[in-house]
């Protein structure tokens, strides 16, 4: 457009005409019309910055309403128009691309500056970070193989404590007094539980940060096999197990197998001595996540709600040895595979009396 001395506009091309229609929206466009009317600017500061705009830095003038699809602000250049005497009558004035929000280019350059620091800062930090976890996965694996080491080399020892504890034992009648030979058994007894202890480390060991591939495995097989193996024990309890109708999960047919001889020996183990032990196994459908939930139920004893939130915890015990013989690292190592897993497992009251079990896993097609 051409603007003269006094900021007055004395003619405009088709995209001022434009601008100015969506400018004069609910009223016509005035016939004649001065920067002041359209920008947030004076006369006498739009005559200045036109002076110093020709000398190319340009001119930055914002709208004095804002409207919608229009930036902000508009970036000119500038142009003097001058006579024969190089007298400055008007300029040209013709306009720059901005962006929606109505920044110069200045603006914006500084703004993608600042943007490439802070990605910069970005991977200095997920570099940072993957070193740590690099770290963290190292000392897992060293303390995994140290608490292997140490639990397999405790075995031995224990192993042969236990032969010649025996063979004192039998050593004959009158070979030991009555109170020596109670000290005996108790050693035996300590020995058995330090022998239950080492194996459940580790078996819990094998279980630390053990990743492998899921695949589709049919549990009702495993706790066909399951109660196959630990038919003795149940038949000595005289337990009733009951099963459904059970899915296909995501999972390692390994773990879920050792997930569900835990879950069964301990409902078992916490039987009440007044009633038959009874365990029902079941599922539901597969929700909208794409996971199914298992259920494991029992009618024993039951755990307090004040203690469910730490069952699950190492070495967490809720009764003495004497009482109930165990480790405390059988659920660790059920909530540690349902973790392997990808899913989640936890426990609350039975509405019979007794503990349910529920562990959600994802579901697999079990074609």
């Amino acid at each position: 457009m051409l603007v003269d001395r006094a900021a007055r506009v004395q003619a405009v091309n088709a995209g001022v005409e434009r601008l100015l229609q969506r400018l004069f929206v609910n009223r016509p466009v005035p016939a004649e019309w001065a920067l002041p009317d359209v920008f947030e600017i004076s006369r006498e500061k739009a005559l200045r910055e036109m002076i110093i705009a020709a000398s190319g830095d340009g001119m930055l003038l914002p709208l004095r309403a804002a409207t919608p699809g229009l930036p902000r602000r508009i970036r000119f250049r500038v142009g003097a128009i001058r006579d024969s005497g190089r007298e400055t009558n008007g300029f040209v004035l013709v306009s720059e691309s901005v962006d929606p929000l109505g920044k110069p280019f200045r603006e914006l350059n500084a703004e993608l500056e600042n943007a490439n620091a802070e990605a910069r800062r970005e991977r200095q930090h997920c570099r940072v970070l993957q070193k740590a976890n690099d770290d963290l996965n190292a000392a897992n694996e060293e303390l995994k193989s140290f608490a292997y080491a140490v639990s397999h080399d405790l075995k031995s020892p224990v192993q042969t404590v236990s032969m010649l504890l025996s063979e004192l034992d039998d050593c004959g009648s009158g070979a030991l007094d009555a109170e020596r030979s109670e000290l005996v058994g108790m050693s035996r007894e300590t020995l058995s539980r330090m022998s239950v202890l080492i194996e459940d480390l580790l078996r819990y060991t094998q279980l630390i940060g053990s990743e492998k591939p899921l695949a589709p495995c049919a549990l009702e097989r495993t706790v066909e096999e399951v109660i196959a193996d630990i038919r003795a024990e149940i038949t000595s309890a005289g337990a009733r197990v009951l099963t459904g109708a059970l899915p296909v999960v995501q999972g390692d047919a390994v773990m879920l197998r050792i997930l569900f001889q835990n879950l069964l020996s301990n409902a078992i183990k916490f039987r009440r001595p007044d009633r038959r032990p009874e365990i029902v196994i079941g599922a539901g459908l597969p929700d909208a996540e794409g996971s199914v939930s298992i259920t494991v139920a029992d009618n024993g004893i039951g755990i307090s709600q004040e203690h469910r939130r730490h069952v699950f915890d190492l070495f967490s015990r809720l009764h003495r040895h004497d009482e109930i013989p165990g480790s405390g690292l059988g659920l660790t190592m059920c909530r540690r595979i349902v973790q392997n897993l990808n899913g989640t497992i936890e426990v609350d009251e039975n509405a019979g009396g007794g503990s349910i079990f529920t562990i959600r896993l994802g579901a697999a097609d079990d074609d």
